[in-house]
């Protein structure tokens, strides 16, 4: 099977990219690859880990917290991580309620990671 070539202008119109699989298919190399190419034609993008145990850190060899952090040698690259279990936990509503089970908290989180709380 052959793909198509990624066509930077499609980028126009598309405002998020999502790069997901299992664990070692490429989604953090394929990631940073497109975004270097997409700051390369002038667009400015933002690189968001949502992976508990990324390593955008290595990749772009640039200390990332939970707020954008300009990438050095790639101007309009700016990256992130986001541990979304642990910054749901942050929220007190998104706790379990006492002798709350697994299904509870799922809830939970589950309205704060699909739009149910704006805050996050």
């Amino acid at each position: 099977m052959t793909l198509p070539a990624y066509q930077i202008d499609a980028a126009g119109t598309t405002r998020f990219l999502f790069f997901t699989g299992k664990g070692g298919v490429g989604k953090t190399s394929l990631s940073c690859a497109v975004a270097l190419k997409l700051t390369e034609a002038g667009k400015r993008v933002l690189l968001v880990s949502t992976d508990p145990a990324s390593n955008l850190d290595e990749v772009l060899e640039t200390k990332l917290t939970n707020a954008p952090t300009p990438i050095a040698g790639a101007p309009g690259l700016d990256a992130l991580n986001i541990n979304p279990v642990s910054r749901a936990l942050d929220r007190p509503h998104a706790r379990p309620a006492a002798g709350g089970g697994a299904a509870q908290h799922g809830g939970a989180a589950f309205r704060l990671l699909h739009g149910g709380d704006r805050g996050l």
